[in-house]
């Protein structure tokens, strides 16, 4: 089976959440139209798509990454990184919700099944990973960087059957 990827993962980013927020619709609202749109297309409508028809034997994996900023005002370190792991677990869960939230309605106006949860999914695999603030894009951030630091990453991989040469 052949396996396609986006052209460019890094381009399928939500960024700019608050300190401790973890509201990823809100942020998805906030996004250019152009960070919108990769997201519809390359995440949401690419993993509807193998839903949708079964039968076609197309797969898709999508995995959540989730990061947070640095927590500078702990009393410990250890209670830092907990900070941070907790923040991106929240804000890795609710962005998955999100997915599966547009999943379903793509699928829904299509006409077709209509997964009840996650796991009922027939051709479509949705990981979060927490990476609290092992991944910072700004180490020492600014306050104006903190923000980029706080953000959600979609990796999506599709795998469809090769078509049989006819003899």
């Amino acid at each position: 089976m052949p396996v396609t990827t986006p052209p460019d993962l890094h381009n399928l980013i939500i960024s700019g959440f608050g300190d401790h927020d973890t509201d990823f619709e809100a942020a998805f609202d906030n996004s250019s139209e152009e960070a919108q749109e990769r997201i519809r297309q390359q995440v949401v409508n690419e993993a509807a798509r193998a839903e949708m028809i079964p039968e076609e034997g197309k797969f898709c994996s999508v995995t959540v990454i989730a990061h947070s900023d640095r927590v500078d005002d702990a009393p410990t370190s250890e209670q830092a990184r907990a900070d941070e792991l907790q923040v991106s677990v929240e804000r890795g869960d609710n962005a998955l919700l999100w997915l599966f939230d547009q999943i379903q309605q793509v699928v829904q106006d299509a006409g077709a099944t209509v997964p009840a949860s996650v796991d009922d999914m027939q051709s479509v695999n949705v990981f979060r990973v927490a990476c609290g603030a092992a991944h910072l894009l700004f180490p020492v951030p600014t306050p104006d960087e903190r923000p980029e630091n706080r953000r959600v990453e979609f990796a999506v991989a599709s795998f469809a059957p090769e078509e049989t040469p006819v003899l």
